[in-house]
């Protein structure tokens, strides 16, 4: 007979295990478990806990997740805040996905094309197409790599905002880009 040991590395990929197959509550009820058992989470078991609820869109746990990493000065990363940002975007809190951009801006986090984009498409959901641009021109800025994704979002905030001369900016980057 073989005794597994429950740690950090197995409820981890329990957790990642459950998470990609929308099994979100139960990659939940595993994370929970490391705590009842004392087994210490990280960075990655909480990414693989929110990247579970990303997937169905389960936007307030995922969250919820994120502000419990935040408060006990747990490690952030890229994946941290694209998984939060795009559960957020998805389910249009575009207030939840700004903040959670500005929170990862803070904690020096490197944002990627998701983190980016996820931002501008909550903005361009919620209607605030000046701050999706905002967005889109920091992107520029910090020669983020532009995709498919993050011209669709800033394009569509554009034709929500009404903002013509804008999307003949973004269509010309675009084109440079050869997106």
């Amino acid at each position: 007979r073989n005794n597994i040991r429950c740690n950090t590395i197995t409820c981890n990929a329990a957790i990642s295990a459950c998470g990609s197959c929308s099994s979100w509550k139960m990659a939940l009820h595993m994370f929970s478990i490391m705590a009842e058992s004392e087994i210490e989470s990280n960075t990655i078991s909480c990414n693989a806990a929110i990247s579970a609820c990303e997937q169905v869109e389960e936007w307030k746990k995922a969250l919820h997740l994120f502000g419990m990493m935040v408060h006990s000065e747990m490690k952030l990363d890229v994946i941290t805040s694209s998984s939060v940002s795009s559960a957020c975007a998805k389910s249009s809190e575009w207030e939840k996905a700004l903040q959670i951009f500005n929170v990862t801006a803070k904690s020096r986090v490197e944002s990627n094309t998701i983190v980016f984009s996820a931002a501008i498409s909550a903005c361009e959901k919620g209607g605030e197409c000046g701050i999706a641009l905002d967005i889109f021109t920091v992107m520029l800025g910090e020669h983020v790599e532009l995709d498919a994704t993050t011209f669709g979002a800033a394009l569509s905030a554009c034709e929500k905002g009404g903002q013509w001369e804008k999307a003949s900016h973004v269509v010309r980057v675009m084109a440079q880009s050869k997106v």
